[in-house]
C-alpha cells in the first residue's frame, strides 16, 4: 500500500500544476475539470436520493388532468363540433365508481350535477349495466346510442333535459389504459359523418386529458 504523499510532495504536486497552467485554456481545462469532479462526488455521495427520485418519476402511472384543464379542453370540444354538453367522469372498476371532473356546455352555461340532483359519484356497474358496452369502453373504443336506450340517473336525466343523443368516448382512447369517460349529448341525432367526425375529435381530445 502506498504511503500518503507528504507535505514536500504535495508542494511539488501543486508547483507542476501551476507550471501546467501557462495558457487561458489549461486553466479553463482545469476548472472544468474540478467542476466535474466536484458535480461527479455530489452525485456519488447524493446517489440513493437521486436514484430514488428518478425511479418514482419513472414509475408514475398515468392519471387524469386537472379539472381545470380538462374543462377547458371539453370548452373547445362542445365549440367546434356543435355538442349541446361534454362532461368527463373518472373511472374506477375496482371502486366500481365514476366521480365527476368536469363539464362544458354549447350555450356556455355551467353544468353540475349537484344542479340536477344527481351525486357527483355513480356507480359504473349496476344490475342494468350492458356488458357488451361496458366491455366496448373498456376495450378503449367510443360508442353512440339514443340516450332513451340506457339506464340510469345521468341519462335519465339527460333525457328529461332534451338530450336525446349520447356518445361516450373512452379517456384515454386505449385497450386496458382507460382512466374516465367522456360523454356527449345532442339535442338531436346527427348526420353519421358529423357524429363519426365528432367522435373522431372527442377521441383526439381524450388523449390530451391524461398526464404521463
Amino acid at each position: 500500500m502506498s504511503e500518503p504523499a507528504s507535505a514536500p510532495g504535495r508542494v511539488d504536486m501543486i508547483g507542476r500544476i501551476l507550471q501546467y497552467m501557462d495558457s487561458p485554456w489549461k486553466v479553463g481545462a482545469i476548472a472544468v475539470l474540478g467542476l466535474l469532479a466536484g458535480l461527479g462526488y455530489l452525485i456519488w455521495d447524493q446517489r440513493e436520493r437521486v436514484a430514488e427520485r428518478f425511479l418514482t418519476a419513472q414509475h408514475t402511472p398515468p392519471h387524469l388532468k386537472s379539472r381545470e384543464t380538462i374543462g377547458a379542453t371539453l370548452a373547445d370540444v362542445v365549440q367546434t363540433d356543435g355538442t349541446a354538453l361534454a362532461m368527463v367522469w373518472s373511472v374506477d372498476i375496482r371502486a366500481n365508481a365514476i366521480r365527476f371532473v368536469a363539464a362544458a356546455a354549447h350555450d356556455r352555461k355551467p353544468w353540475k350535477p349537484s344542479d340536477h340532483d344527481i351525486p357527483e359519484r355513480l356507480p359504473a356497474v349496476t344490475d342494468t349495466t350492458s356488458a357488451a358496452s361496458l366491455v366496448t369502453l373498456l376495450h378503449g373504443e367510443a360508442q353512440c346510442m339514443d340516450t332513451f336506450r340506457t339506464v340510469g340517473l345521468l341519462s335519465t336525466n339527460l333525457l328529461a333535459d332534451g338530450l336525446t343523443r349520447l356518445c361516450l368516448v373512452p379517456v384515454p382512447p386505449a385497450y386496458g389504459k382507460v382512466l374516465g369517460v367522456l360523454i356527449m349529448a345532442w339535442r338531436a341525432p346527427e348526420k353519421p359523418t358529423t357524429e363519426n367526425a365528432a367522435v373522431a375529435e372527442a377521441s383526439e381530445a381524450a388523449i390530451h386529458m391524461v398526464a404521463r
